[in-house]
């Protein structure tokens, strides 16, 4: 379980080192897979997650990380946390996507790029069709990395760019996060 000392140890971790992002971190309220994927698991209690994502967020705030987050039907739980933290300049990424455009908006108004990959493409394009290519960033989400290829391929397609503008827009996306750190 997550406590005070965990806390103690990220920040310490934080400020003695080269870390430069907190991930991943985030709440998930759905039913989750074991480590062997046969097994369908409850997801932890909200309560716990709570205490621990609020707790990673302020050791990314306090340090100037940013946020790699996790949000499997969370995004009212992750925004008022957020809210607790708005004296801060939040920024990171949304890791696989799922959410609406509204979320998609939120997400960007505070400072956040949606990640797309392989699996959550097909999912998302009506949230993609709405975000410019300097809101988004490519990812594999799996241990292929020839899948951030296949992304840009059909990114590129739903945007009718070129593949070299949406690696450029991307890449440059994150340079610029990591630049602000």
């Amino acid at each position: 379980m997550f406590t005070p000392e965990t806390e103690n140890d990220l920040a310490e971790l934080a400020q003695t080192s080269k870390v430069t992002v907190m991930s991943e971190t985030g709440i998930d309220v759905m039913r989750r897979r074991s480590d062997d994927f046969r097994t369908e698991l409850e997801p932890l209690p909200l309560e716990v997650q709570l205490k621990a994502f609020r707790a990673q967020v302020r050791v990314a705030v306090k340090n100037n990380l940013f946020l790699v987050l996790h949000d499997r039907g969370a995004s009212k739980e992750i925004m008022k946390v957020f809210e607790e933290f708005k004296e801060y300049p939040l920024r990171g990424i949304i890791h696989g996507f799922l959410g609406s455009v509204a979320e998609a908006r939120q997400y960007r108004d505070k400072g956040f790029l949606i990640s797309v990959n392989k699996r959550n493409l097909p999912a998302i394009n009506p949230v993609l069709e709405t975000l410019t290519l300097n809101e988004i960033v490519l990812e594999t989400d799996s241990s292929e990395p020839a899948q951030v290829a296949d992304t840009c391929d059909m990114v590129a397609s739903l945007k009718r760019v070129t593949k070299a503008k949406v690696a450029e827009a991307t890449t440059e996306n994150l340079k610029k996060l990591l630049g602000a750190v």
